[in-house]
């Protein structure tokens, strides 16, 4: 689940449930959150979306930049991390 605010809106997506949808609340006269706008004011529902969609991806690419061949721990790491429980 994702959530963005941006002023008094706020927008909740749940990744890979399209029966979901969006939900969008005007916390300012909705704080509790219970009539969700999406349908109203799709156009902030959709800017809010695609501000959503656009940070999974970048941190998706980061993620992927970052991501790489495993390293093995030299003999003295190895013992640090046994002596702090990480490893047997």
């Amino acid at each position: 689940m994702y959530c963005v605010w941006r002023g008094t809106d706020k927008y909740i997506l749940v990744p890979g449930d399209p029966a979901a949808g969006g939900e969008l609340y005007d916390l300012s006269s909705d704080p509790r959150e219970t009539a969700n706008l999406a349908a109203s004011d799709a156009a902030t529902a959709d800017e809010l979306r695609e501000a959503i969609e656009s940070w999974v991806e970048a941190n998706r690419r980061i993620g992927e930049a970052f991501a790489g061949d495993s390293v093995t721990p030299d003999g003295e790491v190895l013992e640090r991390l046994r002596a702090l429980g990480y490893v047997d």
